[in-house]
């Protein structure tokens, strides 16, 4: 999780999350094929396929989607970039300085990808599964999220609206930023 990004990571229902020492991990014998998240991905408006900045050699090009708008821009990993038919997690992040309302549109397209596909979202900073309909979980997911922005902004002593285009994350997002 970079310190510029909101992670937010979806698996199968029916499969189990918990924190590591390295991160967030799914468990279970439950899975998704690639093809029926991709083929979903792409019939949503604005979302396209995209190679991100930092892509290596190791990674396959049909794991990258991202959503991208005049205003947002959303990155969707699907099995950290690593292709196989069959996978468990599809990691959804946007960079904390993106434009407002880039949060609430990363939980529009998640909640989407979620009914769509069977799948929970674990909302990596609050560290719960997410459940749409619960009115004080997205509060506390919000506010978790609106606490990471400023604290991005304040540790960098940054002015908030520095960037008032929509960016990548990683790689991407240093060099709009200058500091490669």
């Amino acid at each position: 999780m970079g310190m510029e990004a909101y992670n937010l990571k979806l698996f199968p229902h029916g499969n189990e999350v918990f924190l590591t020492e390295i991160g967030w991990e799914v468990k279970g014998e439950i899975y998704i094929l690639l093809s029926k998240i991709a083929s979903f991905l792409l019939s949503l408006e604005n979302v396209n396929s995209y190679i991100p900045l930092e892509f290596s050699q190791e990674k396959d090009a049909r794991c990258y989607y991202c959503y991208s708008d005049s205003d947002s821009i959303i990155e969707i990993e699907i099995n950290y970039g690593d292709y196989e038919e069959y996978i468990q997690e599809i990691s959804v992040r946007f960079a904390v300085c993106n434009p407002q309302g880039t949060y609430e549109k990363a939980m529009k397209l998640c909640k989407l990808i979620s009914d769509h596909l069977k799948i929970e979202v674990l909302d990596m900073r609050l560290g719960q599964v997410l459940d749409f309909k619960d009115e004080l979980q997205m509060i506390k997911s919000k506010k978790t999220f609106e606490e990471k922005k400023a604290n991005f902004f304040s540790t960098f002593h940054l002015p908030f609206g520095i960037i008032s285009k929509p960016v990548h994350c990683g790689k991407a997002f240093w060099r709009e930023l200058g500091v490669e």
